[in-house]
């Protein structure tokens, strides 16, 4: 699949001080049915100059959703000079409201930094394609935003 176009939306990002958790974790199962599957896109930093690829999946269990991600930095590199290995992130929670989707990322160690990361993200629902932004926070004084696209896998389910 080749490199999606980064869309950054004019929203309102949430702050660390939200980052853990959603208020309401279960929607009903047919809005949540509409992000079940398997989602590749990309990610782009400008502030951090990070940038690469990302991959999820969601399963829906009645009306709660779960997944994980795969996030792979194209610049990120080890001291030897070789890439760094992908990272794999658990979804804590997930939601779709009047078309926006929402979640926050289990707390990761990042690569570069070697800190731990909350990050939050935040992105329209178009069908088969999602566009959105996230914020990741070291600690207080350490805020990073991006953008994120990503398009379902495989066959479309709707359009």
């Amino acid at each position: 699949m080749r490199p999606l176009a980064i869309v950054v939306l004019a929203q309102a990002l949430w702050g660390c001080a939200s980052s853990r958790g959603l208020e309401d974790r279960a929607v009903s199962p047919d809005r949540l049915s509409r992000l079940a599957g398997t989602w590749q896109g990309s990610f782009l930093s400008p502030e951090t100059g990070r940038a690469g690829t990302l991959r999820f999946v969601v399963t829906e269990s009645g009306a709660l959703a779960s997944g994980g991600a795969v996030l792979t930095d194209d610049g990120l590199l080890r001291p030897n000079g070789q890439a760094a290995p992908p990272i794999e992130i658990g979804i804590e929670s997930l939601r779709l409201r009047d078309g926006w989707v929402e979640g926050v990322l289990d707390p990761y160690r990042d690569p570069g930094c070697g800190c731990w990361l909350d990050t939050t993200f935040r992105g329209r629902s178009q069908g088969d394609r999602l566009l959105g932004t996230y914020t990741s926070c070291a600690d207080a004084d350490e805020v990073a935003h991006g953008a994120w696209t990503a398009e379902r896998a495989g066959t479309p389910r709707h359009r």
